[in-house]
């Protein structure tokens, strides 16, 4: 009988820590869930704010000046904001070369869609 009560308070302990472990290991993949959510919704934010003043550039396209030097204003805007976060920690590289990879499909989008424009314009 004593020890089939040993063999239970044994198993009972052993059982308590993988309790443990375990609550311990979903709350650290809960942590990175989170994180994961909010770099997704800066991302999203990131993107759609490009998106909105691209398309502010491109409501001035008619007019070069306008359109060079809006471009220009945009152009500075997002390499300042690219070259200080990359002046940031080591662990930003993979959201910086996103950020840049995104930024470069979006500046080019804007040079098709002008070109696609002055040759309506003739």
């Amino acid at each position: 009988m004593d020890s089939d009560l040993e063999d239970y308070h044994k198993k009972n302990k052993l059982l308590q820590t993988d309790i443990s472990n375990l609550q311990m290991k979903q709350s650290s993949l809960q942590n990175e869930i989170l994180f994961q959510r909010k770099k997704l919704a800066d991302s999203n934010s990131l993107s759609k704010r490009i998106k909105h003043d691209l398309h502010q550039v491109m409501d001035v396209a008619q007019n070069a000046k306008q359109f060079k030097k809006s471009f220009l204003d945009l152009h500075g805007k997002y390499s300042a904001t690219r070259s200080s976060s990359v002046s940031g920690s080591a662990a930003n590289t993979d959201d910086n070369e996103d950020g840049e990879e995104a930024f470069i499909a979006e500046e080019y989008l804007l040079y098709v869609k002008m070109k696609a424009k002055k040759r309506k314009k003739k």
